[in-house]
């Protein structure tokens, strides 16, 4: 259980990372926006797994 929380934890610094880096580019806040959605579906399916 320990794993998957730190699984979601380096997701989590990935997704943060890759929003600085882009930014300046409008053009990807929808990505992210969906990438954002994706994540929170992925966590909400895991918690209930566990």
């Amino acid at each position: 259980m320990w794993l998957l929380g730190a699984a979601v934890a380096v997701v989590a610094v990935a997704v943060v990372a890759l929003a600085v880096r882009l930014q300046h580019d409008r053009e990807n806040d929808l990505r992210l926006a969906m990438l954002a959605a994706e994540i929170h579906a992925f966590r909400r399916v895991a918690r209930r797994r566990v």
